[in-house]
């Protein structure tokens, strides 16, 4: 579960952590803050790490995800978005028109900063049929990649 550092406990003196079990019998140990309805007022940046967890060499986003998988949350101007392009985006500008940010751990939970690569979306799927993550290969490329 996510932890806050002593460095930032000293931040929010009193700080109560709970054990919520949720649907499908999901565990999350959170502050008492983030399930607040005032959670959504906090800074973006301040909500994300509210919800990371770090599972091996992976940094989880344990919040609401969609249905492919990948955390979402909703940014700083009322949008819901993709918290790994987010990430991305955050440390190395702009995101350009027609790239796509891959994981290379293969957790689409993960936003270490790391584990994403800018690609394309012909890379993507190369990627995809490399490591065998294909759920239905009903046919082959024929393809010189």
């Amino acid at each position: 579960a996510y932890q806050l550092g002593a460095d930032r406990m000293e931040q929010y003196p009193g700080l109560k952590l709970r054990l919520i079990t949720m649907v499908r019998n999901y565990i999350r140990v959170t502050t008492s803050r983030a399930l607040g309805g005032n959670f959504r007022k906090l800074p973006f940046w301040e909500r994300v790490a509210a919800q990371l967890q770090r599972n091996r060499e992976c940094l989880e986003f344990t919040g609401a995800k969609d249905d492919a998988g990948y955390g979402r949350i909703f940014g700083e101007h009322g949008k819901l978005v993709r918290l790994h392009r987010a990430v991305w985006a955050k440390a190395n500008g702009e995101i350009q028109q027609g790239k796509v940010i891959m994981h290379v751990c293969d957790n689409r939970a993960c936003i270490e900063l790391a584990h994403l690569k800018l690609g394309t979306q012909i890379e993507n799927i190369k990627d995809m049929h490399t490591k065998e993550r294909a759920k239905r290969m009903p046919y082959t490329f024929d393809v010189v990649w």
